[in-house]
């Protein structure tokens, strides 16, 4: 009734602020099971249904244990509505008196008191008044005569019953029972209006409810620190003052009570309030073993907060143990339900990762101390649920924790009956808010303070580990910024919050340095003095502090300076800085290619008395010009850029004293000038010498030299060199006993190799056809090194140990994929994070011989269950160049759509970087990849592979394409399309290509050399090697003259008229790695070819384009291929022969369509 008055009365005042939600029949079972005389008493209608549901369960009594499904049903919405008002409407039978209805709020005193109090001694009175008033209805409070008309008792406090168990929400719940002796009109309409008038309460009150809720809210959610005790057991007591019940005169009839017509009002005790009979402190939460999911699970349904564990770790617990536990006799809703009394006990207990925590300071924090406390009223053991425990002297499983530890966790997934269908990855939903995170977020790193103890962050805070039991120790302060503040802030000119924004760029001796409106300032860690250091006109560069922290170097005006930091004196150590000379800062070329990006040309020695540092000429270098004209006016930078065959610029060797003096040099004049590259520095441990490394231009042999402080000429202690070319040592380190360990590509595979002080080879340390990847740890006392290698897999990394001698080879992680791992200040402890293609990233601690010790982190990534994703399959493709001497195989990663058919064809699209020993297929989660799965959903197969010279096999497998880059790597390619095409359902007309940087010049390599593709993007592509950079290009080409041929076939702009398919160019107009010229002289040739093409230029993006148009056009580019349908051939030189009108026609409108491809890749040394 009330439903269809609400539903038709327009504009009904009670919709203007609110949902109201109704369930006409909850017990749809019980209803249906109509017949006479199913309720004796009860005045009509003359068939009713009967209280159980068909599981013979009483719904009013299950809402703790949640066993029926339509409990489970209004519990879910519960979670998705939230209600802040329940009404539950039953009809009772009972005590005699004249009430049409009584009605009751919640009772449990462990919920929310004040909405406890709210309800029962504020708004049930109101609304009480309001039905007389305006109906005429006689209601009060639920409950029975007892004690000879005295008292007037009600219903127990559990919160099994619907409107306990919803006040335990922190909402208003109101139960309505009708009475069964009133007729059944009289039941209805009174049900009704009050109902309503419980709706118009809330409505007329909506401020003071609403403040109510969110006050009770934050109460929950802050329970743990509430020193006063939460009821567990409740009792009932009698409200303060005593009420008028409106009764029948009883007579004795045959033994029992029977009313009469006769009124009678009668005084009672109202025993509607509930006390504490047994409490508990909060805890700070609860941990429920691994294996109760069943508990987790039925939390959960509750909308109770669950976290999964995600490390073992060691923490102090409360223990419950079990005293006394007895059992009903007789089943209560098919349970013998238990009482049990228990003593708790305070140990530190191991957590395994897996377990569940559940938070008391969360919104329906009341409600998990009633469900989880043993000896609660109605706790999960009181409903059976660890029955298998019930022994006096039993561990209740159930751990309490008293105070809060910064444990590792993730929120458990919703519920299945909760969750949306599975979403596909699209375009969109990758370039969401709520993009899709495969990959979770995995602990990537500890901070090793001592043999026993890391660091890692939590939050806002650093905490203190102890290694081996994970037990959290303290929150660990660092230094005291405010102090350093402090100090900053009594600097002239630097107020408070200057002083708070102000960066500390270098720390070192106590001291710390950092920039403030161009000048040079330095700061005492422990926060007792700050002090200007530079006031001169211009910018301080590159600025470092010396090893002891009483120096500061830095770069002016190409001038080499140092300050001391106690006195603010200044040295300059160079004098013939000019745009021409730098001293202690790099050219471009040498910032790219050698050092990384790294402008910095000066290194402190560990005593801190001296600087080594390059003093570099670019005078004859050529300048290239790069022009913005997508700003007012343009702006010109105008960069040194040495291209193959031209000058590089000439670097001199320095090494000046930190307190000033002239500068000596090293004298290089034994190597030919202009001929020779100076790729590494490093000092000696006593700070006595410096070691360098000096290469030929074409870097076919390396250099190893020493010089002391003085100068002069170099000491050559080694000439190593390679069957192709050389890099500078990826690993160098001078040991304790005056011996040395360098790396080296000698025997086509990275390997270290240890000498005497004198450049003598003791002995290999590793070896085998696989490569070192770097030092992890050097234990020199016990004569062991750890390092990471490729030894189990080409496409993985595994840490090994081996004795310095070379001795003793052993792995010690062994799980597959790629790891990387971070060993304690002794050895005795190694944190190992670590994926493969299957398994997202996690970490593990193991001990020095790889044995495990404990979970650092299972990083579950529960969104997986979240996206159609397609099957990613590892495997191989055959090459023509594989021998039987010499095997060679393809890595291939392929990804296929999430409803692939192997019946039915699809387009391929094909990714690759190609570049010289830079592999993109690893044994890697690589964050789920997204990219390629929103590829894949778009109906791709996603093939990721790289062709044998960048497969990561050692340099011999590089070696292949030295000189000619491009060509040996085409053959490869060939080879994987053509395996491609072998698989019925790849559909051989459809692939497409598209790679930044190197992976640009092949994808136009590919275009213009092969036929195998239909479309292709070419980003930020070098199309001549003869417009690239000298250094890179050098290392594998040599120089135009002496390689002529090796330049010429590798040209893309010479094979511009070989053009097949749709090729997409891509650049960055200020792009100052590839100049955008390479694209340019590709455009110019490919017109002059009278080729269709596309082209997307992006103004003011360097090399990297990370612009949403970007993202966009390149997925709208590689959607056309999908959109073709089966059986497209790539275009021919037939589709060429278009009459020139038309066909400039036709190239005006695809080049306004142009789109894009794959993201740029990070901008790295190589093109």
């Amino acid at each position: 009734m009330l439903a269809r008055e609400l539903g038709t009365t327009k504009d009904h005042p009670l919709l203007k602020d609110y949902v109201i939600c109704l369930a006409p029949i909850y017990n749809a079972d019980g209803n249906e099971r109509m017949a006479e005389g199913n309720r004796p008493g009860q005045v009509g209608p003359e068939r009713m249904g009967v209280r159980p549901n068909a599981q013979g369960l009483d719904l009013n009594r299950d809402f703790i244990k949640a066993e029926a499904p339509e409990t489970r049903a209004l519990l879910r919405a519960f979670r998705q509505w939230d209600p802040d008002v329940f009404i539950d409407t039953h009809t009772t039978n009972g005590s005699h008196h004249r009430y049409v209805l009584t009605y009751s709020g919640p009772k449990h005193p462990g919920g929310d008191t004040e909405i406890l109090e709210y309800v029962r001694d504020t708004m049930l009175p109101r609304v009480t008044e309001s039905l007389r008033e305006s109906h005429g209805h006689e209601t009060f409070t639920y409950g029975n005569f007892a004690k000879d008309h005295t008292q007037w008792t009600t219903f127990p406090a559990a919160p099994r019953y619907s409107t306990n168990y919803f006040g335990m929400r922190n909402r208003i719940a109101i139960l309505s029972e009708a009475y069964s002796y009133a007729t059944f009109e009289e039941r209805v309409i009174a049900t009704r209006d009050f109902c309503r008038a419980v709706l118009e309460d809330i409505a007329a009150h909506r401020d003071e409810a609403a403040a109510l809720f969110e006050a009770a809210d934050k109460r929950a959610a802050s329970g743990s620190s509430r020193t006063d005790p939460t009821p567990i057991r409740t009792t009932p007591v009698a409200l303060p003052e005593p009420a008028t019940a409106k009764g029948f005169v009883e007579v004795e009839e045959e033994g029992r009570r029977v009313a009469t017509d006769e009124e009678q009002d009668y005084e009672v005790e109202v025993l509607d309030d509930f006390i504490a009979r047994d409490e508990v402190q909060r805890p700070w939460g609860y941990i429920v073993p691994s294996d109760r999911a069943d508990i987790a699970s039925l939390l959960q349904c509750h909308g109770i907060e669950v976290e999964i564990v995600r490390e073992d770790a060691e923490l102090d617990a409360e223990i419950s143990v079990i005293d006394t536990a007895t059992q009903n006799a007789q089943a209560f809703q098919g349970h013998r339900m238990v009482t049990a009394e228990t003593t708790v006990k305070a140990e530190a207990r191991q957590i395994d990762a897996g377990a569940y925590l559940v938070r008391v300071d969360q919104r329906l924090g009341n409600l998990v101390v009633a469900m989880l406390e043993p000896e609660a009223e109605d706790s999960l053991l009181t409903w059976n649920f660890f029955d298998d425990g019930l022994e006096p002297g039993t561990e209740h499983p159930v751990l309490r924790v008293p105070e809060s530890t910064p444990l590792l966790t993730a929120t458990l997934p919703a519920l299945e009956e909760d969750r949306e269908a599975k979403k596909p990855i699209t375009y969109e939903a990758l370039n969401s808010r709520n993009r899709p995170n495969l990959g979770g977020s995995p602990m990537r790193s500890v901070e090793w303070r001592d043999d026993e103890h890391y660091i890692v962050s939590r939050g806002r805070d650093r905490w203190l580990v102890e290694a081996a039991t994970g037990r959290y120790i303290e929150t660990v302060t660092g230094e005291d910024r405010s102090a350093i503040d402090a100090a900053i802030e009594t600097l002239p000119g630097i107020d408070a919050r200057t002083a708070g924004r102000v960066r500390v760029s270098s720390r070192s001796g106590g001291v710390g340095l950092f920039t403030h409106s161009d000048d040079l300032y330095a700061v005492a860690l422990d926060g007792s003095w700050a002090r200007r250091l530079t006031s001169a006109p211009g910018e301080e560069e590159l600025a470092s502090l010396s090893p002891d922290g009483q120096y500061a170097a830095f770069v002016r005006a190409h001038d080499l300076y140092t300050v001391e930091t106690a006195t603010g004196i200044e040295v300059r150590l160079t004098t013939n800085g000019s745009e021409n000379v730098r001293n202690g800062k790099n050219a471009w070329i040498y910032f790219e290619e050698i050092y990384g990006r790294n402008w910095r040309a000066y290194w402190w020695s560990p005593d801190s008395s001296s600087i080594a540092f390059y003093e570099t000429d670019s005078t004859k270098v050529d300048r290239f010009t790069i022009v913005d004209d997508a700003v007012e006016p343009q702006e010109v930078l105008v960069t040194e850029y040495p291209k193959p065959g031209r000058p590089n610029p000439d670097v001199r060797l320095g090494i000046a004293s930190a307190a000033g003096g002239e500068p000596r040099f090293v004298d290089l004049s034994g190597y030919t000038a202009g001929s020779f590259i100076v790729s590494s520095v490093r000092w000696w441990p006593d700070s006595s010498k410096i070691c360098f490394s000096v290469q030929d231009r074409a870097q076919t042999w390396l250099d190893l030299c020493t010089t002391t402080t003085s100068g002069g000429e170099p000491e050559r202690l080694l000439r190593d060199r390679t069957e192709a070319w050389i890099e500078a040592p990826a690993y160098f380190q001078h040991l304790e006993d005056g011996t040395f360990l360098l790396s080296s590509e000698r025997d086509g595979w990275q390997h270290v190799y240890r000498y005497t002080g004198e450049g003598e080879l003791l002995n290999r340390v590793t070896e085998g056809p696989w490569e070192f990847r770097g030092v992890v740890r050097l234990d020199q006392e016990r004569g062991e090194m750890y390092f990471n290698c490729t030894a189990d897999s080409p496409i993985g990394t595994s840490l090994y140990a081996v004795n310095l001698d070379g001795s003793n080879l052993r792995r010690i992680t062994t799980e597959r994929g790629t790891h990387r791992t971070s060993i304690s200040t002794d050895g005795s402890y190694i944190a190992d994070f670590w994926s493969n293609a299957d398994q997202p990233d996690r970490a593990v601690l193991l001990d020095r011989d790889g044995q495990f010790v404990r979970t650092l982190d299972t990083n579950p990534v529960f969104e997986l269950d979240e996206w159609e994703l397609g099957r990613m399959e590892l495997t191989h493709a055959p090459a023509s160049r594989s021998t039987d001497e010499d095997p060679v195989a393809l890595e291939v990663q392929l990804i296929y759509p999430p409803d692939f058919d192997p019946n039915k064809t699809y387009p391929v699209w094909f990714l690759t970087y190609a570049g010289p020993h830079a592999p993109t297929v690893r044994d890697s989660w690589s964050g789920g990849r997204t990219q390629d799965q929103m590829l894949a959903t778009s109906g791709f197969i996603v093939c990721r592979s790289e062709p044998y010279s960048a497969s990561g096999k050692g340099a011999r497998s590089v070696w292949v394409a030295y000189r000619h880059l491009g060509t040996e790597e085409m053959k490869d390619i060939d080879d994987l399309m053509r395996w491609l095409k072998e698989k019925p359902y790849v559909d051989g007309s459809r692939i497409g290509m598209s790679g930044f940087s190197y992976g640009g010049f092949m994808t136009a390599f590919a275009m213009t050399h092969s036929d195998h593709f239909a479309a292709g993007i070419a980003g930020g592509s070098v199309t001549s090697w003869n417009d690239y950079d000298s250094i890179y290009t050098e290392r594998y080409m040599q120089t135009p003259q002496d390689n002529p041929e090796g330049y010429a076939g590798t040209s893309v702009v010479a094979a511009a008229k070989n053009l097949k398919g749709n090729l997409l160019i891509v650049h960055g107009m200020v792009d100052d790695n590839v100049h955008v010229q390479n694209s340019i002289k590709l455009v110019r040739a490919l017109q002059d070819a009278d080729k269709d093409f596309h082209t997307m230029l992006y103004p003011r993006f360097a090399h990297g384009i990370w612009s949403p148009h970007y993202r966009r056009s390149m997925y709208e580019f590689q959607m056309k291929l999908v959109e073709q349908g089966a059986g497209t051939e790539p275009t021919s030189e037939a589709d060429q022969a278009t009459p020139p009108a038309r066909r400039d026609e036709a190239r005006g409108r695809r080049r306004n369509r142009a789109g894009a491809g794959t993201p740029a890749l990070t901008p790295s040394s190589r093109p």
